[in-house]
């Protein structure tokens, strides 16, 4: 057997030892029950799962079809790839943790909009997590600031004063557009949260990375939809 033979099937196995043990399936249950029933809740065995059962198709052919010894079916090199990294990416997923991780810069409630735009604009943001303190509040996003300069334009009493961070947040959307995860959560989940979010007809402004609770969060990072390129490459086998 070849060494493209033996690379392709050593990974199979991998892929196939890990579904067996997650799915707790019996020892004679076929490798596309196991893919079907693992894909209900492993992001990444949904997202590959037409790979694997094209890979079960090539198994077969290698472990059962011969001429004289020789391998009728020889996977190809790119073939080989593809597999090796879908086990990496199956039996060790990278995490948000991972690869998003980063110090969050928050404001509080007190600070005025002016100083909060500032840090937008500087930073090139499109939101920024509300803090009281230690407590979350909410999250500022430039959609939220364009509502309030918008409220202001048609009454004057909205503009009264120096605007603070806790009286323009008051214009904010009235669904809640972020979520809370926490940094485990592996990167094909994150493809799952904007879909399913998108597919209810919502809009999903930041996934808000964070350890402890969602009262007094200790924030480890942010992804917003523009991450989603970079994700979506990350997750890519070929």
């Amino acid at each position: 057997m070849s060494r493209n033979s033996d690379a392709f099937l050593t990974a199979f196995s991998h892929i196939e030892i890990f579904l067996r043990h997650r799915t707790h399936a019996d020892a004679g249950a076929p490798f596309h029950k196991l893919v079907k029933q693992a894909a209900t809740t492993i992001a990444e065995v949904n997202r590959y799962q037409d790979d694997l059962r094209e890979f079960a198709h090539l198994r077969n052919a290698i472990v059962h079809h011969h001429d004289g010894g020789r391998v009728i079916a020889e996977p190809h090199r790119s073939t080989v790839t593809a597999i090796g990294r879908i086990a990496e990416a199956i039996t060790n997923p990278p995490t948000v943790g991972e690869r998003f991780k980063t110090d969050v810069v928050t404001v509080q409630v007190g600070d005025s909009i002016s100083s909060a735009a500032a840090i937008i604009l500087n930073e090139s943001f499109s939101q920024l997590p509300v803090m009281n303190r230690k407590e979350f509040v909410g999250l500022l996003t430039t959609n939220t600031i364009a509502r309030w300069f918008g409220a202001c334009s048609k009454d004057s009493r909205a503009a009264e004063g120096e605007a603070t961070v806790q009286n323009v947040l008051s214009y904010a959307e009235d669904t809640r557009s972020y979520d809370f995860i926490k940094p485990d959560i592996t990167l094909a989940r994150v493809i799952e949260y904007f879909s399913d979010i998108e597919s209810r007809g919502c809009e999903l402004s930041a996934l808000l990375i964070a350890d402890g609770s969602e009262t007094t969060p200790l924030f480890r990072g942010i992804i917003t939809a523009s991450d989603l390129p970079q994700i979506v490459r990350l997750l890519q086998v070929s």
